[in-house]
């Protein structure tokens, strides 16, 4: 359900609660669409207007939905329908998608981070190696004067 947004959501838990309460939503019944004008009123315009939305509801499984040229029928789903809507419906579900969006956007945070921080480590390490590799000929030739030098 990553196609809900906070424009739909909404109007969504409005259709929901028509479905669950008037037993049933048919294109009688369909919320009005708020507009200034009359044609937010009329059967007919509202099932074209409703029509993506009844995709959502579904695919969603929560209601069974019934769709053709010029009726519509969208009924509860006996134990799945009502709990769905008590639980925050589709309101809460965009709520979760954008915590969802917001935890993985830190995540990516972190990950760019750590990386940063492994590049660093990896230079200090090879410094770090170069500086040993050095000291460790300047023994090798301090031991070889000591060396020469005893004999």
């Amino acid at each position: 359900m990553d196609n809900i947004n906070e424009i739909n959501a909404p109007i969504l838990d409005k259709i929901l609660k028509i479905c669950i309460y008037d037993n049933g939503v048919t294109k009688d019944n369909l919320p009005d669409i708020e507009s200034d004008d009359f044609a937010g009123k009329i059967p007919d315009y509202k099932l074209n207007y409703y029509r993506d939305y009844f995709t959502i509801l579904k695919e969603s499984g929560i209601v069974k939905v019934d769709v053709s040229s010029d009726i519509v029928y969208i009924n509860s789903i006996l134990g799945v329908t009502k709990p769905f809507f008590d639980k925050g419906g589709f309101t809460q579900i965009y709520k979760q998608n954008l915590e969802e969006a917001e935890h993985k956007k830190l995540l990516r945070k972190k990950d760019i981070v750590e990386t940063e921080n492994s590049i660093f480590t990896r230079k200090k390490q090879k410094i770090t190696f170069i500086i040993t590799i050095i000291s460790i000929f300047l023994s090798a030739f301090a031991i070889a004067i000591s060396i020469w030098n005893a004999i």
